[in-house]
């Protein structure tokens, strides 16, 4: 049996388990060696509301101080510097190189279960070590590292070098695009329906979303301008520090939260001089602070991670539906 964690920010939520844990058993010791060739199908299995445990994503951690041989899986920038390293992969199975709200459970689940108890450490990312200053559960600020806003890099296909406030050519709209270590496409002030798709009361984030945008969102999202997939935001200023935003997730569809697509918000109201470069965001699933530093270029972020329960599961019977026959008769032998 493995334990796992689930954890939330924001009702963005995740399924957390350790390396340690991993490589306990034979099944896990496998699922590691194998992990290129593995990781799609066993997240998505794991984040299956109805199959698996349920999630959005998926966070493993490893404590670098305890496996130093795993540094090699990781292979990350900077990773000889951190303690502590994770992957994260969505809900689908496809990978991601941040989630912001994912970080921040991240960071208090090295507390909980590393002994991590320094006020400032770091985390090995696919984009670097992120320095994370902890003091509380529900003030976690993280380092999401330097906004990429060259267009190829983000990717978003077109002639310009960035896409800053251009036509998406489709429905008349306008979007700033900017990478967090995911795509993100926002688009402020589209003129949102007054009906939801649903109760505005209701635990479903598209049952929340004015009905243009759930409509809008996946079209964007298959725009032939964005060869990896996008994620959307529909923000909405209430004030130069204050705004509020909507998020349809790549890999996810609607969401309660999207710490990096926050980020994006706040580094696309700057370039469109819309936004300062410290505000306030406020998602369905609650408030995030970011901030723009002139200083240093990089975006960080603060808000809260919870645990909400524990268990364990199967590990044998959850990798029944990642490997093949084969396979499977080859870690039983």
């Amino acid at each position: 049996m493995i334990p796992f964690t689930k954890m939330q920010g924001l009702g963005n939520d995740f399924v957390v388990i350790g390396t340690r844990d991993l490589t306990a058993i034979d099944a896990g010791r496998e699922l590691l060696r194998h992990w290129k060739d593995r990781y799609s199908r066993f997240a998505r299995a794991v984040c299956d509301r109805r199959f698996g445990i349920g999630a959005d994503g998926l966070i493993v951690m490893v404590d670098f101080r305890d496996q130093p041989e795993l540094r090699e899986m990781f292979a990350y920038p900077d990773v000889s510097q951190s303690d502590v390293g994770w992957i994260y992969l969505n809900g689908d199975g496809s990978k991601s190189d941040m989630c912001g709200n994912g970080l921040r459970c991240a960071a208090l689940w090295a507390r909980n279960h590393f002994a991590v108890y320094d006020t400032r450490f770091t985390i090995a990312t696919a984009r670097g070590k992120s320095e994370i200053i902890y003091k509380s559960a529900n003030e976690i600020t993280i380092n999401l590292g330097e906004p990429v806003l060259d267009a190829k890099s983000v990717p978003v296909k077109t002639k310009a070098k960035q896409f800053v406030n251009a036509p998406l050519n489709f429905s008349d709209l306008k979007a700033t695009c900017v990478s967090m270590g995911n795509p993100h496409c926002v688009i402020f002030d589209a003129p949102p329906d007054a009906k939801l798709l649903g109760p505005s009361d209701s635990d479903d984030p598209a049952a929340r979303f004015p009905s243009n945008y759930a409509s809008y969102a996946p079209q964007i999202q298959s725009l032939d301008i964005f060869p990896e997939g996008v994620n959307v935001e529909f923000a909405l200023i209430e004030s130069e520090s204050r705004v509020r935003l909507y998020v349809w997730e790549r890999g996810c569809g609607a969401t309660l939260a999207c710490a990096t697509g926050a980020a994006a918000t706040v580094v696309a109201g700057v370039l469109e001089k819309k936004l300062a470069r410290k505000v306030t965001v406020n998602l369905l699933g609650g408030s995030l602070d970011v901030e723009w530093s002139e200083k240093d270029n990089c975006v960080r972020l603060t808000g809260p991670a919870n645990e909400t329960f524990s268990g364990n599961f199967e590990l044998s019977s959850m990798l029944d539906d990642v490997m093949t026959r084969g396979q499977r008769e080859a870690i039983c032998s």
